[in-house]
């Protein structure tokens, strides 16, 4: 069967790329370099179409996104179309008609996720790269955003029509293991049932940790606290010397389920930190957690089953009691954790990445230098460049500043017009 990729179906205007939805301005479709319709090759399409089987098997990890960067990167080929491509190539026909290719149908959500309208670059920036970084709770302002091409935030507007155009959800940690220890205790064998870890003792936390200490003393199961905060427990900060030097959250390691509060709990907002991912990664323990990242999370592929989520009970007691009884379940907690081993965790953000890919946002050199407005380098800042742009340029500090990062708040004061907050409302 002959295969070939010269489909106006491919261009990008034929289908819409699966992103977060933006306002449409004014602009053209940008240039390709290599088009998929120009490339010509059937180990192109057959390898595109083996990840996209591999993409609809229930046991792979891989995003979308992943797959199209790395299968980008091998080809040479524009990663819009790629991208498109892979979302429709599940619906191929076997057998095109005569003078016809492959037959993709336009990837799901279509209607939401689209970047018709938007200004598109017609060549390399001839000035600095604007990138916002905000890894404090809080919204950033329409006008802030209007002053740099990308933000990216760990809290956002839920509606998104209250979000600029610009302001991206990104995950704030990029956690060394992305998986969690497979040689991690099966939940069932560990000592501990609840384990509270927290230094930030604000009162609507402490109450729900509380709530969540009584019931399960008063079932008779084992609450610790780890951090600075108790949830009123009389009982020493519980401490388990680490297995290696350096390792990370060793407690964590013996509990079968683990607090998970998120800093903001604004619920006109959608927030998503470190802490829902760091009791799975870090001890393969199931989150009980209280937070607004739910929709995030589930975007973001996050083991939902293998979740207690406070949103979904109508009181803190009613949530505690279901925690209480899962940790009296040996077989069900070692059934969900199954689903916390198999998880494996993403970095980056994709809607700002593929915001990045629509406006055609480029450089002219292959090696990128970054400036931060207030010589507060984190390794952190280089990778979410790196995702931004599908890794297709080298990004280092440097003094010509091809980039310029503006964040809050590493090493800095909060600046004027940043509101952060850390309990609930508001």
């Amino acid at each position: 069967m002959r295969l070939t990729l010269s489909l106006v179906l491919l261009h990008v205007n034929a289908a819409p790329l699966a992103m977060d939805d933006f306002a449409p301005t004014i602009g053209q479709p940008p240039p390709h370099r290599t088009t998929l319709s120009s490339a010509g090759s059937t180990d192109l399409i057959n390898d595109l179409k083996a990840a996209a089987a591999r993409r609809r098997a229930t046991t792979d990890t891989l995003s979308i996104t992943d797959i199209v960067s790395k299968l980008a990167s091998k080809f040479d080929f524009d990663e819009k179309e790629a991208f498109m491509f892979l979302e429709g190539v599940a619906s191929t026909s076997s057998s095109p008609a005569h003078g016809q290719g492959p037959q993709a149908r336009p990837p799901p959500m279509a209607k939401e996720h689209n970047c018709t309208g938007l200004a598109v670059e017609t060549g390399p920036l001839r000035r600095p790269f604007r990138l916002w970084i905000h890894g404090e709770p809080g919204l950033v302002s329409a006008k802030r955003a209007a002053i740099h091409d990308v933000v990216l935030c760990i809290e956002i507007a839920r509606e998104r029509t209250a979000r600029p155009q610009n302001t991206f959800w990104m995950p704030l940690y990029n956690f060394p293991p992305k998986r969690a220890p497979a040689n991690a205790t099966a939940l069932s064998k560990r000592p501990v049932d609840m384990l509270y870890q927290s230094s930030n003792c604000d009162s609507r936390r402490e109450q729900f940790a509380g709530t969540v200490r009584r019931i399960f003393e008063a079932e008779g199961l084992r609450f610790e606290h780890s951090g600075k905060c108790s949830a009123g427990s009389s009982r020493p900060r519980y401490q388990v010397p680490a297995a290696a030097p350096g390792g990370a959250d060793p407690e964590s390691l013996t509990t079968k389920l683990m607090m998970s509060i998120s800093r903001s709990q604004n619920p006109r907002h959608e927030a998503l930190d470190e802490k829902l991912a760091l009791p799975m990664l870090r001890g393969a323990a199931l989150p009980l957690y209280m937070g607004t990242g739910h929709r995030i999370a589930q975007e973001e592929g996050y083991p939902m089953h293998a979740i207690l989520d406070r949103a979904e009970f109508k009181s803190d007691d009613e949530v505690a009691k279901a925690a209480a009884k899962l940790a009296k379940d040996p077989a069900e907690l070692d059934k969900r954790q199954k689903e916390v081993l198999a998880y494996e965790w993403k970095f980056g953000s994709t809607s700002g990445r593929h915001y990045v890919a629509c406006r055609n946002f480029s450089f002219a050199t292959k090696q990128v230098q970054v400036k931060v407005s207030n010589d507060h380098k984190q390794p952190v800042f280089l990778e979410q460049l790196h995702f931004l742009f599908g890794g297709r340029y080298d990004f280092v500090y440097g003094a010509r500043g091809d980039v310029i990062i503006d964040q809050c708040c590493w090493g800095n004061k909060v600046p004027a017009g940043v509101v952060l907050r850390y309990e609930h409302g508001g």
